[in-house]
């Protein structure tokens, strides 16, 4: 892996190393990174959830998904206000103004999660993408196969906990939760997996400072999401068990407390 300079900042140039399950993982990182909606990279304007007081991403609609999750709610949101306009009183007296502060949604700012992705690249004269479909995603034999290249963003260096304060690191865990928003796990979380660079991202390079961390999620290769799933189980164990079960190994390798069980 590599970083060079380029118009609007550094790129992160990555290669698999010379093993067969290197190159399933940078197969799948790839697919991830091409999946991930626009929000996960660039900041978002999120509207508060009122249900659980969690930010919710305002999708664009260019990324939103095809089926289940936001999309769902969203659906129900609308059929709600159909319902609600069909049988209310037309003679009814508008709010009160204060009445229409409480009603207009709470929007926050986040950060982006993931860094910006810049293409997976193949050799044009390889037919296929190799791989050993018995070996897995950590399959260790040796191979000599063309290397793809990977390239991102470059978000900074992997964060050290001992050097981490405890409220760094929960925000490394929101980044988690939020990727769950955008309707994606990670699935192999340590770590080397939060990048930290100074900040913040809205100021030039040479105005930003370690006072204003700002941390990124990285190495996907592992991951799966709504999007790009085919599993009919992984739509449904989803949102009832496998967010929650990645949110908590977030906790355990940063070092937090636990979630509290729902």
């Amino acid at each position: 892996m590599f970083t060079f300079r380029q118009e609007h900042g550094r790129v992160v140039a990555k290669f698999p190393h010379p093993t067969c399950g290197a190159h399933q993982r940078i197969h799948k990182e790839g697919m991830v990174y091409g999946a991930f909606p626009f929000h996960l990279s660039e900041y978002a304007r999120l509207k508060v959830d009122d249900d659980d007081g969690q930010p919710a991403p305002v999708i664009p609609e260019r990324s939103a998904p095809k089926k289940g999750g936001k999309l769902k709610q969203v659906c129900r949101a609308i059929g709600r206000a159909i319902k609600d306009a069909a049988t209310s009183s037309t003679l009814e007296a508008p709010p009160p103004r204060d009445a229409c502060d409480r009603m207009r949604p709470r929007m926050v700012t986040v950060p982006p999660i993931v860094p910006k992705f810049f293409g997976y690249y193949i050799p044009v004269e390889v037919p296929s993408l190799s791989c050993h479909p018995t070996c897995g995603p950590w399959g260790t034999c040796p191979i000599r196969w063309p290397q793809p290249i990977l390239l991102m963003e470059d978000c900074g260096s992997p964060i050290d906990l001992g050097e981490t304060p405890e409220r760094y690191r929960r925000e490394c865990a929101t980044l988690v939760d939020w990727l769950h928003d955008g309707e994606f796990l990670h699935s192999d979380l340590r770590p080397s997996k939060f990048l930290v660079q100074a900040g913040p991202l809205t100021v030039p390079p040479h105005r930003r400072s370690w006072q204003s961390p700002s941390f990124r999620l990285v190495g996907f290769g592992m991951s799966n999401g709504l999007p790009i799933s085919q599993d009919d189980d992984f739509w449904f164990e989803f949102e009832d068990s496998l967010c929650e079960e990645d949110y908590e190994r977030a906790c355990r390798v940063l070092g937090l407390p636990p979630p509290p069980q729902h």
